[in-house]
């Protein structure tokens, strides 16, 4: 990945962490960094195709044109873009109307789909899911004595409980990578 496309990338990570934050103390605040995680990220994915835009609205055009109506992507993340957006404009601009927090986690959450689908376009997943492998071959050096201390290890320990340590792992890996898991087997679910 280009240096160009790299920046946009760790400022999309930077701005999605900002809002994950900021949901309970300022949900306007939030409801901005979520779109602007988006608006970077999608940045990144044009910006990797040659593409270069200066103006939100030329962006959300193209995110319309070149993502959504070529089948690309699916409707529902056009639509995603479109809600952050108009959640943005609430937050920054809306003088009466306020972003609630629930509104600003569901901008979060939008603004997780929409990364995630960049990320599968930039083939960001496979440096993801070599990052879990290497983890995952890491031999475990003793068993953890409780749950804390093995959930407090950062990429967890992979000698014990393969199964779940694996998705530990994989969950792990995927959030320095600024994404969610999504789909874990009903037995991880708890792991976010």
């Amino acid at each position: 990945m280009n240096p160009e496309i790299e920046a946009l990338w760790d400022r999309s990570r930077a701005a999605l962490e900002a809002a994950a934050e900021l949901i309970d103390l300022d949900p306007d605040g939030a409801a901005s960094r979520a779109y602007y995680a988006a608006f970077h990220a999608v940045s990144a994915l044009f910006a990797n195709e040659g593409q270069v835009f200066r103006k939100h609205t030329a962006l959300a055009t193209a995110v319309h044109r070149d993502l959504v109506r070529t089948g690309r992507w699916a409707r529902e993340l056009g639509k995603h873009y479109n809600r952050l957006v108009r959640a943005r404009q609430t937050g920054d601009y809306g003088s009466e109307i306020r972003v609630s927090r629930d509104d600003a986690r569901e901008a979060v959450r939008r603004a997780t789909a929409v990364r995630a689908a960049v990320a599968a376009e930039l083939g960001l997943w496979g440096r993801v899911l070599r990052a879990a492998r290497s983890l995952l071959r890491r031999p475990c050096s003793a068993k953890p004595a409780t749950q804390d201390e093995a959930e407090s290890n950062r990429f967890g320990c992979v000698g014990w409980k393969r199964a779940g340590e694996t998705w530990r792992a994989v969950a792990q890996v995927l959030r320095y990578f600024g994404t969610q898991v999504l789909f874990l087997p009903p037995a991880h679910r708890s792991v976010h």
